[in-house]
Parts: structure tokens; sequence; C-alpha cells
């Protein structure tokens, strides 16, 4: 319980992704995919400066719980590449009724205020924990579920595609993409959209994680 300010919001005191796992684990909620989710004894109050801490503890301790995407997700897409590469336009012309996606970018554009594919360092947790939240509830989905990656060699990407998710990754060339970004977006702090996405190809093949 928060002693510093009123509660504004409920936490979970065991993540809820771990503590919904327990419950399905103990085997006394079979016909409950959602058991543990309500527990009180596992609920407090908190600010939402101290729940935004929390949060970012349990990240920093457990991880962001990407290793309960699932046993079968042969529902799901993965569709990676770098920034300009048509990712969103890829699954946007693949959406059929009833499939959902998922865009970090998006996210974080709804969370912070920002203009698309500008970020607030301190909305970060906040879209996780929301990615988290997706993961879980499209599990069973029944439609197609789409996840937009930048790096298929990232955690998230390696465990959906050893689940069963299809990979797709966008072959679009540097040059392509500089237009792109040059029509899309203006620079604010004086670098050369070419040097920009030099930078990318760079990070793109150092990060592996």
């Amino acid at each position: 319980m928060c002693t510093k300010n009123l509660t504004e919001i409920v936490d979970h005191i065991v993540p809820s992704g771990i503590a919904v796992l327990q419950a399905q684990a103990s085997g006394h909620y079979k016909l409950d995919k959602y058991a543990g989710f309500f527990f009180r004894s596992n609920l407090q109050g908190l600010c939402r400066s101290c729940h935004a801490i929390k949060s970012l503890a349990d990240i920093q301790t457990l991880g962001t719980r990407l290793s309960y995407v699932g046993t079968d997700r042969r529902n799901t897409t993965v569709v990676c590449g770098p920034p300009a590469s048509g990712k969103s336009t890829y699954v946007q012309q693949h959406l059929e009724d009833g499939d959902v996606y998922w865009d970090y970018d998006e996210v974080m554009a709804e969370l912070s205020g920002l203009p698309m594919h500008q970020e607030d360092a301190t909305k970060r947790t906040a879209v996780l924990l929301r990615r988290d939240r997706f993961i879980q509830e499209t599990a069973e989905h029944q439609g197609r579920v789409y996840f937009i990656i930048t790096r298929s060699t990232t955690k998230l990407a390696r465990l959906l595609v050893s689940a069963g998710a299809s990979l797709v990754e966008m072959d679009t060339t540097a040059g392509t993409r500089v237009v792109r970004l040059s029509q899309r977006d203006t620079m604010e702090n004086g670098s050369e959209w070419p040097d920009v996405v030099a930078k990318q190809e760079t990070q793109l093949r150092r990060f592996t994680f």
C-alpha cells in the first residue's frame, strides 16, 4: 500500500501475467483462463508514481514476461523490418475482419501524445506492459494476430516463431527507405536521412537479442 499519496491505481503485487499462470498451474481453475488476475490477496493500492517505479522494477527483475506467449501461436504473423520498410502497409493490406495487430509506434504515440515514430522514454514501461497484455489476450484469438517488430532476432519474435507463428521479413533497400522517411517525417535535429538509415542498418546487424 502506498503511504505517500492517495491510491490511484490497483496494482498486482505479483505481476498479473505470473499470477494467472500460477493459478492455472495449480489445477484448481481449469475453466477460468483469467483465474489469478482478480485475487484480492494479490492486489494493493498505489499512486501513479509508485506504480510506475514498481512496474519498472518488475520488468528489470522478471523481464517483460515474454516467455508467456503461449504454446500455440499458429494464429500469429510476425512482420519484421527496419523503419520505413513497409511493415505497417503489409499488415493493413492483409487485415481481414476479426484480425488484430500490435504496433509499438502506434501505442507509444497514443500514450505519449507525440507524433508517430517519436519516443517518450517515460512511457516505455507502460507500452511494454500493454504489449504483454495484448500477447496474453490474443493467445487463443480466432482471427489473425499480427506483430509489427523491427528485428526478427528479438526475444519476442523468436518466442512467437518457436510457438508456431509465421515470419515475414520485409526486403526493402536502404535507398527506398531514405525516400520514404524523407517524405514522411521532418528531421528536427539537423541529421540527414541517409546518415540515419546507415546508423539503423548498423544497429540492426549489431543487436540480436
